[in-house]
């Protein structure tokens, strides 16, 4: 029990200070805004400002430790260069350029990935469940403790 107990105030600890972001301080731990990810592959001819772009989706998450555990707000089909750090709008005239152009389906609605949707929430839910069965003691520590001291 008090491993636990130490193990959650120093998550607190490094909760409390994850919102440092200047050069030389405590790392961001967390992350809440918008995030990109890219559904298909485009030719190398696709460029924009000077960046090769691919077609990709936009999303808001919020994630602990870069693991995700919240999507929020609408997914919206965009393109997104190689580091998947800057996208760029795309109208319907160029999304249907695309889809005719390279043969992409975007009739449906844009889908977040496996990991970004579901992966994270597992990998959260499985710590939770280790910290409460780490938690609960054991029969046979019960049963050593109420034995007769000699």
């Amino acid at each position: 029990m008090k491993k636990t107990i130490i193990l959650l105030l120093i998550l607190g600890g490094l909760m409390t200070f994850s919102n440092r972001t200047a050069a030389g301080e405590i790392p961001i731990l967390y992350s809440d805004g918008l995030t990109f990810e890219t559904q298909h592959q485009l030719p190398d001819s696709i460029i924009v400002d000077g960046k090769h772009v691919n077609l990709g989706i936009a999303y808001k998450q919020f994630a602990i430790f870069w693991i995700p555990i919240w999507n929020y707000g609408t997914t919206e089909y965009v393109l997104v260069s190689d580091n998947e750090k800057d996208a760029y709008d795309l109208s319907e005239e160029g999304l249907a350029w695309l889809k005719e152009e390279y043969n992409i389906n975007t009739d449906k609605a844009p889908s977040i990935s496996f990991w970004n949707k579901i992966g994270g929430k597992l990998i959260w839910g499985g710590f939770i469940l280790l910290l409460i069965w780490g938690a609960i003691p054991s029969k046979k520590n019960k049963e050593e403790e109420t034995a007769p001291q000699e």
